[in-house]
């Protein structure tokens, strides 16, 4: 035992040892102080995070209402052009409606100068349909279907007009 006693007083083992010491002590504070450091890296690069996050989430936000607004803008002009539209084939069919009764006087006119004040001797004639009418009644109809294809065709092309533009203007620009 004097032999270890010996040893461990030697000053030489006792420098080693107080420099192992030292040398362990400044270790685990280099340690700790390494972690904080990396502790606050990595605070400041969740707290960056979260602000890209809240700024990526703005700009979807402030994008959403855009495309929303020119989809409610697109809808209220469609709508007013299909009211108008609508319009226009109201006044068309009156206009029509007014050549109707035109056409029913003049052929009405026509009728009263055809007639023969007397019947033919021999008993009385019998008369088939009048071609002026079957014709008028043929361009009557064509008239009234044309006017329903008509207003169908514009709604048509009034609401694919109205998609056109909503698309065109919810295309990124050409350099994104």
């Amino acid at each position: 035992m004097t032999a270890l006693l010996s040893i461990l007083l030697n000053p030489r083992v006792l420098l080693g040892i107080a420099a192992a010491a030292v040398l362990a002590f400044a270790g685990l504070k280099l340690y700790h102080a390494g972690q904080a450091s990396t502790q606050v890296e990595f605070d400041a690069w969740k707290l960056a995070a979260a602000e890209n996050r809240m700024l990526a989430d703005r700009a979807q936000r402030a994008e959403e209402q855009r495309r929303q607004e020119v989809v409610n803008q697109e809808a209220k002009d469609a709508a007013q052009k299909l009211t108008q539209a609508r319009a226009d084939g109201v006044a068309a069919a009156a206009a029509r409606d007014s050549m109707r009764d035109q056409l029913s006087t003049f052929l009405a006119a026509v009728h009263r100068a055809g007639q023969d004040p007397a019947p033919p001797a021999g008993g009385s004639r019998v008369r088939g349909p009048d071609p002026l009418d079957l014709l008028a009644d043929l361009y009557s109809r064509a008239d009234d279907e044309a006017g329903v294809l008509a207003g169908y065709a514009d709604e048509l092309r009034i609401r694919g007009a109205s998609c056109e533009r909503i698309t065109d203007r919810l295309q990124p620009p050409a350099g994104q």
